[in-house]
């Protein structure tokens, strides 16, 4: 008895957060406010009210916060962003939450009535749940988000509406483990889907239907692992099912297990196939080269569109190691400094010079042909774990 009565006092004197995967409490909202004050880790959000106005005018009214840009290319670095927190960059942006559910009794609206805003983002978030809602624009035409997972992992999306009315329906960058069930993709311009550097992907008796043609493809996929089954796709306007690299083309195509397709515009028998798994070398390269690819493809561009893009390949404990100068930093002030500069890069050379580990000459066709030579090592993951850069050389 004796003995009992010690391990039961033990058991109490455990602090309470040994147990951070599990809901503690369980919080009721009614408007924007409230949600927002409601928001916190392990925590289950019941939104009892028709409509949430996620709107950036009103959000910036509500919260009494401006827009901040995630980046901007005359900071020197990035802007440092605290766990359990939300801003506004070009829409709200969840950021570092864990263990959230998100649901609503009444399936509630959340809405955006700009043509141009972001509807909801997630980034670096973990074990996050969205049920019963449905997300949309409300103009009938726009080039926003609805829906983006960025940089995180474990996220549950169930019984959900994602109406583009423009834009991409799901954004998915740098983020793994999703589950979508009974999700309803509908009415965007671009993709249904589009995921970039994404894996364990799984689409199940979701409905994707009534999507146009202004981006090539129903669904973008690059270095990512899609899964769609038991899904209903029918009456897309898209010329093709998938839009996907030459680099990476069958490996990472996604597939469709007992799948129907019904009324679409593309042409089925060309578009279904599936890849041979590769080799753990050849992966790695295949991701250095898409890496490659959209860094080069943004040099002289003014704008912050594919930062998260190129973030999304990094390890979060990357360094970036001057070797001329013993300077250590992260990657995005690099890449900022670049794009600062009169700087058309081409790739000239990559050879692989260690297990994960690559030199690339680029080559600078502006000006006096200027010769940059990157060491770029991965780790098992394939996410980019030193970036060393060699002095510049003239040819």
């Amino acid at each position: 008895m004796k003995v009992r009565l010690v391990i039961l006092m033990l058991i109490m004197l455990i602090p309470y957060n040994i147990y951070p995967n599990k809901i503690r409490q369980i919080k009721e909202v009614n408007n924007e406010k409230e949600f927002f004050l409601a928001l916190s880790n392990n925590t289950e959000i019941v939104i009892l009210c028709d409509i949430l106005d996620f709107s950036i005018e009103n959000l910036k009214e509500v919260l009494n916060i401006e827009d901040s840009k995630e980046y901007v290319l005359s900071y020197s670095d990035l802007i440092e962003r605290k766990n359990e927190s939300y801003y506004l960059s070009n829409g709200i942006v969840l950021h570092g939450y864990k263990n959230l559910k998100i649901r609503s009794k009444n399936h509630t609206e959340i809405i955006e009535k700009s043509e141009f805003g972001n509807i909801l983002s997630f980034k670096n978030c973990k074990k996050i749940t969205l049920e019963n809602l449905s997300i949309f624009h409300t103009p009938e035409t726009c080039n926003g988000s609805v829906l983006s997972l960025i940089s995180s992992s474990h996220l549950k999306i169930i019984n959900c509406s994602l109406n583009g009315s423009g834009g991409i329906g799901v954004n998915l960058i740098g983020t793994d483990n999703v589950t979508f069930n009974h999700v309803q993709i509908f009415n965007n311009v671009f993709y249904a889907v589009e995921s970039i550097n994404s894996l364990a992907i799984v689409f199940k008796n979701c409905h994707i239907f009534d999507n146009h043609n202004w981006g090539e493809a129903l669904i973008h996929t690059e270095i990512s692992n899609l899964i769609f089954k038991n899904c209903l796709i029918e009456n897309n306007e898209a010329q093709n099912l998938i839009k996907i690299s030459s680099e990476n083309n069958t490996h990472f195509y996604p597939k469709f297990i007992q799948c129907t397709f019904s009324d679409n515009v593309f042409n089925l028998i060309e578009n279904i196939s599936v890849g041979k798994k590769l080799r753990k070398k050849k992966k790695t390269e295949i991701v250095l080269k898409l890496y490659l690819k959209i860094l080069v493809n943004e040099f002289n561009r003014n704008h912050d569109g594919s930062n998260d893009r190129i973030l999304s390949f990094f390890a979060n404990d990357h360094v970036v190691n001057y070797l001329d100068s013993n300077k250590l930093n992260r990657i995005m002030p690099y890449y900022f400094h670049l794009k600062s500069k009169p700087y058309i890069p081409l790739v000239s050379e990559i050879n692989q010079i260690g297990s994960r580990t690559f030199k690339v000459v680029i080559i600078n066709t502006m000006g006096h042909k200027e010769k940059t030579v990157w060491n770029i090592s991965f780790n098992r993951k394939n996410k980019i774990r030193e970036f060393e850069i060699e002095k510049h050389l003239n040819n």
